[in-house]
């Protein structure tokens, strides 16, 4: 157990803060301004809870597949505010969204062929990065329509009106975001029914988490500012910047063992229910103990989960020396932590919480 505020909570837990979530959007809008449309990325993390709280501030979603969009439904976002852009995508999957007024962003000339005439849908056309700026980047090879074939995806469907791209992740430089919006204005001078251009998403921290994310949004706004035709709106899609700040992940220590000078920390869960470090060998974690504030001395670590998995590691760290009983707090949980999560170790879900909840 552990006590935040006058309640007390059960580990394995993960306790999720909407007053954090509602400053995080507050300070993109701050930085954004009015005129640049905030979608929020829901493979971050698709609780309808935390999609409830976004339609209540305004902010719509950026969906790559059928139950994001239902879950964004279901939170009452209007279509409108709704952009769903995937791969792959079957005519039986476009045919289900066909009559919502959503905007739909195809990813291939073949999948804009799937699209009926007399669909509601907005729209629009992911381009390939790499084609776009043509300097060596790609972050993903594998999404978007080249550029030189985007005259014949107007050809195929003259409704087009929206330029959607997939700028990469963990993006920590603002360079990339202003070769994206000069080179996506460009493109729309010569289509004139292209109205939209959508930067998806890409920023590691929030605003109130890191400086540079803060002077990057304020360089957004001025790239924006400087170049933009008052014809044309702008989209950013943040996924982890708005929610990773918004939740926390607390563990119980079962057991500790010392091994070759390296302390292994057994805790009542599994790297399968905070799986960054499986999945993308993380280690950046903001782990602390609670109620501990000397972590002056600390040693090789480990903080394994309770299975016999090879690589069930929730993290790999310098660490002060623990004990049984101690209870473990994993700051940055809101994004690609619980979302991301695996079954097949079977191991039981932890509870979930929310503070500030409307």
């Amino acid at each position: 157990m552990i006590k935040i505020g006058d309640n007390y909570y059960q580990t394995p837990c993960y306790i999720y803060d909407i007053k954090q979530l509602i400053q995080n959007v507050n300070a993109f809008r701050s930085l954004l301004g009015e005129d640049i449309t905030i979608l929020y990325a829901t493979m971050a993390n698709p609780r309808i809870e935390i999609l409830k709280e976004l339609n209540n501030l305004d902010i719509g979603t950026f969906v790559n597949s059928i139950e994001h969009l239902k879950n964004s439904l279901k939170a009452n976002i209007p279509e409108k505010k709704i952009n769903f852009a995937g791969s792959g995508h079957s005519k039986a999957l476009i045919d289900e969204i066909s009559d919502l007024n959503i905007s739909y962003c195809a990813d291939s000339l073949s999948q804009l062929k799937l699209i009926n005439s007399d669909s509601n849908l907005d729209l629009g056309i992911r381009i390939n990065v790499g084609t776009l700026l043509m300097n060596g980047f790609d972050p993903a090879p594998r999404l978007g329509i080249n550029i030189e074939d985007i005259s014949k995806a107007i050809e195929i469907n003259n409704k087009i009106s929206i330029l959607h791209v997939y700028l990469g992740t963990n993006l920590e430089e603002s360079d990339i975001y202003k070769k994206a919006i000069i080179s996506l204005l460009d493109l729309a001078k010569k289509y004139p029914n292209i109205n939209t251009i959508d930067l998806g998403g890409g920023l590691a921290f929030s605003p109130n988490d890191k400086n540079f994310a803060k002077r990057i949004l304020l360089e957004i706004k001025q790239i924006w500012d400087n170049n933009k035709h008052s014809n044309i709106s702008l989209i950013v899609e943040p996924g982890r910047a708005l929610v990773r700040s918004a939740a926390k992940f607390y563990v119980k220590v079962e057991d500790v063992k010392i091994n070759n000078g390296k302390q292994y920390i057994v805790v009542n869960s599994s790297g399968t229910w905070y799986p960054r470090k499986i999945i993308h060998d993380a280690n950046d974690h903001f782990v602390s103990i609670i109620g501990r504030k000397d972590f002056a001395n600390t040693q090789p670590s480990v903080i394994v989960g309770s299975t016999t998995f090879s690589k069930d590691f929730l993290a790999e760290l310098k660490f002060p020396i623990v004990e049984i009983g101690d209870v473990i707090e994993f700051k940055y949980a809101g994004a690609y932590c619980e979302a991301m999560h695996l079954d097949f170790l079977g191991i039981d879900k932890p509870n979930i919480y929310f503070l500030n909840q409307s």
